[in-house]
Formats: structure tokens, C-alpha cells, sequence
């Protein structure tokens, strides 16, 4: 209902109500701040609509394959020109160009496709991820390598039936051989990388969406915008808040095979969220269920029941490969792994029983919005703006009762309470002649 209908619905109320007359002068004045407070909270709900829905600028694209990428950005006064879909794709191609294990002629492989132990010029990007990577790898025991992409290619998930089988020990054993991120190096000046063993191969594909979201981020920083937020495929950062002054909110999904429900929402201020999990991509052979995510240690699927871990950290790469890392590493190292890098972690178990058991780290639960849900926390406001309105219109009809009621006069015909006060003095409802208004004799 649009204002103007709103006021017409109100101005007939209280005419058929039989309170317009000049005898209830406070009842009438009443009313007209009834309307008026219907007025106000119409039009703040036209502004809630405009706010929370033209002043977020959204846009969205496709990388690294068929990954989906999301940035939304509030506009502001230092905000440049800048064609945001065409920068954001751009920043990202170019990652893609030099990462992927997919494009034959990209840094990564060609690096893999030789045999030289020689160091191998790469970009200062690449040299980066390696090098964090690495770091990784060393304070996580090798829980996260980099280097297991033989392994990832031998245990075949793909998404079409019939592509899952399971490999021989002695051919696990084999690539084992060939894998190890202390067979790796990486120096930042100048930028490049080399393995002292020919056969050692990367994949950067548990780091590079967030490293990614990384690179969107400062982007859209230098183009002098202030607040925003970037998903690459499932990977979150970001910053300022939405234009009602709210936090931006996240959904973390329950870990089920069989549905998509929300389990937790936090609310982040210039932080990034990352989560991995085995609830997507797995397969099921001889009752037995095969995690995607492969052990550096075993080569194989991991075997403990963590379903989902989600890292809160400064920077997306870092909680990127924290959320791969703590996935191998297991439940009992949750805690341990987030305290060496200052990072919070939300991890969910699998039970015997269906349930799933929580592990936090102390500072996660000052993200948690336990009573919203992402959709709810984005209509929110809208649903309280409308609570509010139902509310007054509530209030306004309680008051006209009341005030029939101090009159002591019954509701009814066309015109009303009017219709039956004695010397009333106008019946503006009434068109026809002295019939249709009895007790006052006027049109």
C-alpha cells in the first residue's frame, strides 16, 4: 500500500467511524497524528527500500573455471569511476593466468611440466602464495602441501558417476615418493621458485581463492572505496559496514550432504572468511566415506569426522589454506593451529548419532549472530518498518473504538456515528438527499 492509499484508507476510517465531527475536537486530533505517524513510517519504509537495496552496488562474474565470484560495494564520496566488473574480472584473469593448472602456458605449469632443479622466474604474485604456503606447511607439520597434486589427480572426484575409483597402495606409495614441500623453494627477490626434486609438482588451488579475494580487495581499496564485500567461491573479505551503519553478515552452512541450511551468521568488520569442508565433494563406496581432502601424510582421504572448519583472519590466503590445513590436521589440533597464527576458528564434527559437535577457538563467539540468518539479517530493518506500521494502524483503530465508546454511540449506517448525535452538523459521507441521513436531515 503506497502512501496515498494509505491516507485515503485512514480519511474513510474515520469518517465511517462517526468521529469527524467538530464535538470530538481531541479524538479528531488524535487521529491526525495517527495518519501522520502512518505517513512517516511509510515513507521511512520507502527510504529502508532505497537504502538497503539501490545505495549496495552489486556485481558478479565467473573465474578459474566455472568459480563464482560476488563483490558488493557502497558507494561514496572519495569512491572513483572505475568500471567495477571489468576491473574486479581483470585483477582476477590475471591471477588465473599465472596460477592455473588448467592453462598449459601459466607460471605454475610450466614450472610443473619441467624437470629443471634450477631456480624458475615466476611473478612476485605466485612467489608470494608460494611463500606463504610454506610457512604454512612448516608450522602445520605439513598438514598443508602444496606440493600433493599427484595424489589430489590419482583420487579422481570428479563431478560425473562412475569417475570415483580407488587406487592401488603401491600406487599411492609411488606419488608419495614424488610429493614433499621440503622438496620445494621460494625467494621473494627476485621472485621465483624451484624443487630440488625434478619430479615435484604444485597445485595452489587451497590458496588461491583466497588469495584471490585478497587482490579484489586492495583493487577496490585503490579505486577509493570504503565499504564492501568479496565472496571467490565461498571465500569472504570484507570491509566498512552497509549503508544503514550494519555490519555485513556471513553464513556459515551446517555440513549436510543433503541440504543447504544456515548454521551460524557472523558479522565481520575488515575480516576475511574462509571455510573447507567435505560435505560437497565426496564419494561413498562399500558404506565407507571418501573425503576429498587427501592427506599429505597417507596420500589418502582424510579419515576423522571433521565436516566443516571455518578461519576468521586478517588476510583471505592465510585463512584459505588454515581452513585446508586444520581439515587434515583433525579436531585434536583445531586450538593449536588457530594459536600459532592468531587466527579464529569455528570447526564442526560429525557424530555417530547425525549431530555434529562444535570446536571454537575462545574469540570466535564475538563474531556469532546466533539470532539472524542471512537472509533475515539482510530484511531485518524492512520487517521492523513494517512491524512498526501494523503497529500505529493498530493503535489508530484502538483509538477510534475509544473513541466511540466516550461517546456512547453506536458504529453504524453510512454516515456513521454522525448519523446519530443530535445536532451534528455535517455528514460528508452521505451524496444523496435528507433520506439517506435521518437524524440530521442533510446531504
Amino acid at each position: 500500500m503506497d502512501t496515498g492509499s494509505a491516507a485515503v484508507f485512514v480519511h474513510k476510517y474515520l469518517i465511517l467511524s462517526g468521529l469527524s465531527g467538530p464535538d470530538f475536537f481531541w479524538i479528531r486530533m488524535m487521529n491526525r497524528i495517527s495518519l501522520a505517524l502512518v505517513f512517516c513510517t511509510l515513507f521511512l519504509a520507502t527510504l529502508n527500500g532505497q537504502e538497503s537495496g539501490d545505495a549496495i552496488r552489486k556485481y558478479a562474474g565467473t573465474t578459474m573455471g566455472t568459480v563464482q565470484w560476488n563483490v558488493s560495494i557502497v558507494p561514496g564520496s572519495q569512491s572513483g569511476t572505475s568500471d567495477v566488473p571489468a576491473g574486479v574480472q581483470q585483477v582476477l584473469d590475471e591471477l588465473n593466468s599465472t596460477m592455473s593448472t588448467w592453462i598449459p602456458e601459466s607460471e605454475v605449469s610450466r614450472f610443473n611440466d619441467s624437470a629443471s632443479t634450477e631456480w624458475f622466474p615466476v611473478s612476485r604474485q605466485t612467489a608470494i602464495v608460494v611463500q606463504r604456503s610454506l610457512e604454512i606447511s612448516l608450522a602445520t607439520g605439513g598438514a598443508f602441501d602444496i606440493t600433493v597434486k599427484p595424489l589430489v589427480e590419482l583420487w579422481n572426484f570428479g563431478a560425473g558417476p562412475g569417475e570415483f575409483s580407488l587406487p592401488e597402495d603401491v600406487v599411492i606409495q609411488k606419488l608419495l615418493g614424488q610429493t614433499g614441500f621440503q622438496y620445494l623453494e621460494c625467494r621473494l627477490d627476485p621472485p621465483a621458485i624451484r624443487k630440488t626434486r625434478p619430479e615435484i609438482q604444485i597445485d595452489l588451488s587451497g590458496v588461491a581463492k583466497g588469495y584471490a579475494v585478497d587482490l579484489v580487495r586492495e583493487w577496490i581499496v585503490a579505486q577509493g572505496f570504503d565499504s564492501w564485500f568479496v565472496e571467490v567461491g565461498g571465500e569472504v573479505s570484507v570491509g566498512g559496514r552497509k549503508p544503514d551503519g550494519s555490519d555485513w553478515r556471513v553464513g556459515i552452512e551446517k555440513p549436510l550432504d543433503d541440504a543447504r541450511t544456515i548454521e551460524h551468521v557472523v558479522a565481520l568488520d575488515g575480516q576475511c572468511l574462509a571455510t573447507s569442508g567435505d560435505y560437497r565433494n565426496f564419494a561413498i563406496v562399500n558404506g565407507r566415506r571418501y573425503s576429498h581432502t587427501i592427506s599429505p601424510a597417507t596420500g589418502q582421504p582424510v579419515e576423522h569426522a571433521l565436516a566443516s572448519v571455518s578461519v576468521i583472519a586478517n588476510d583471505c590466503m592465510t585463512a584459505d589454506a588454515l581452513a585446508t590445513a586444520i581439515t587434515v590436521a583433525g579436531p585434536d589440533r583445531v586450538v593449536a593451529i588457530a594459536g600459532l597464527f592468531a587466527v579464529e576458528v569455528l570447526a564442526m564434527e560429525r557424530m555417530d548419532n547425525g549431530r555434529f559437535r562444535e570446536i571454537r577457538t575462545d574469540g570466535f563467539s564475538r563474531f556469532l549472530q546466533e539470532s539472524e540468518s542471512t537472509s533475515t539479517a539482510d530484511s531485518s530493518s524492512a520487517a521492523g518498518v513494517m512491524l512498526a506500521t501494523v503497529l500505529i494502524v493498530g493503535l489508530a483503530i484502538l483509538g477510534l473504538a475509544i473513541g466511540a465508546i466516550i461517546a456512547n454511540k453506536p458504529i453504524k449506517g453510512s454516515c456513521g456515528g454522525l448519523g446519530n448525535i443530535a445536532g451534528a452538523s455535517d455528514c460528508q459521507m452521505c451524496k444523496g438527499t435528507a433520506e439517506a441521513c435521518p437524524k440530521t436531515g442533510k446531504p
